[in-house]
């Protein structure tokens, strides 16, 4: 099975707080079972929004991993300044959709 893709678009109180705990809790992540990559953006309108795209190696360990985020002490930071999920979703890339010009 391919690696799952956890996509989450969020809002923050404090954008520079929330960036700092956000790498700390990016680097509590990364010692999850499963755990592949985890890319950051900041929405262009908006700087309040972030989105976040977190790789897994399965959707049960990504299922897991919502779990052991929300208990773990590492989060304190983040989840302070975390406002609300305007969305979240798990997906697989598709095999046909091949890549563009210059990789992407």
């Amino acid at each position: 099975m391919a690696n799952i893709f956890e996509i989450v678009t969020y809002t923050v109180t404090q954008l520079k707080a929330a960036q700092a705990g956000r790498n700390k809790a990016r680097a509590a992540v990364s010692t999850y079972p499963g755990f592949v990559a985890w890319r950051c953006f900041t929405a262009v309108s908006g700087q309040d929004t972030l989105v976040d795209v977190v790789e897994w190696e399965s959707l049960e360990q990504a299922l897991s991993a919502q779990e052991t985020f929300l208990k773990d002490p590492e989060m304190t930071d983040f989840l302070a300044v975390f406002g609300k999920t305007k969305s979240m979703v798990h997906a697989t890339e598709l095999e046909d959709c091949q890549p563009g010009p210059g990789g992407r």
